[in-house]
């Protein structure tokens, strides 16, 4: 799932690095290929335990009603500069256009998942972002194929509210961000012990 014609940046985004490290994984690469580099295995040098996708950056040929309701009211995005980046990252002619699954990830063409091994998700959402809708598909496609997903809902900050450390909202993100991750740390840790425990009892007293 990670396409031939988007070079991989190398980098990885993981839980183990802490906090400050993995916040900014997420904010330093393409939001995109998050889901893509952590749903193809092949390209996972590391173990990745848990995935924080900030206002992912999805969409398709239609045009969608948070598109619609907000273009040119929003702060930061328009239609024009989301159809422009999609314009320049996609090779020229069929069959990438916007419905490729590198950009509409859930669409008709999307890549089955159910029988996947992927990590748990937060996917966070902001009430003022045109793409809102696209991540909300996002979120949905992912828990209906049956994966450990959650929504977290901003609904009066706009597209990149995180990077903005003056925003109480943005401040709550962190702070919830972090909990997520020592939820997920937990629930390995514990994994990791009681597989240890079940090792050292297997092995036969000399």
């Amino acid at each position: 799932m990670c396409y031939n014609f988007k070079k991989k940046r190398g980098s990885k985004f993981y839980f183990a690095s802490g906090l400050q490290k993995a916040w900014r994984s997420y904010i330093q690469l393409n939001k995109n290929l998050k889901h893509h580099n952590v749903a193809d295995e092949k390209y996972n040098v590391l173990k990745v335990v848990g995935l924080v996708s900030i206002q992912p950056f999805f969409g398709g040929e239609e045009r969608i009603d948070s598109e619609i309701r907000l273009n040119g009211t929003a702060p930061i995005l328009t239609l024009k500069q989301t159809d422009w980046f999609w314009n320049a990252f996609l090779p020229l002619g069929e069959p990438y256009n916007r419905d490729h699954p590198v950009v509409n990830v859930s669409g008709r063409y999307a890549v089955d998942i159910s029988k996947m091994n992927l990590p748990p998700t937060i996917v966070v959402v902001a009430g003022f972002d045109i793409l809102r809708d696209w991540q909300i598909r996002y979120y949905e496609w992912l828990k209906k194929s049956g994966k450990e997903v959650y929504l977290m809902d901003y609904p009066n900050m706009f597209h990149g509210f995180c990077l903005l450390p003056e925003l109480p909202e943005s401040n709550q993100l962190i702070s919830e961000v972090k909990d997520f991750i020592h939820n997920v740390l937990n629930k390995v840790f514990t994994t990791l012990i009681r597989n240890l425990k079940q090792v050292t009892l297997s092995v036969p007293l000399l």
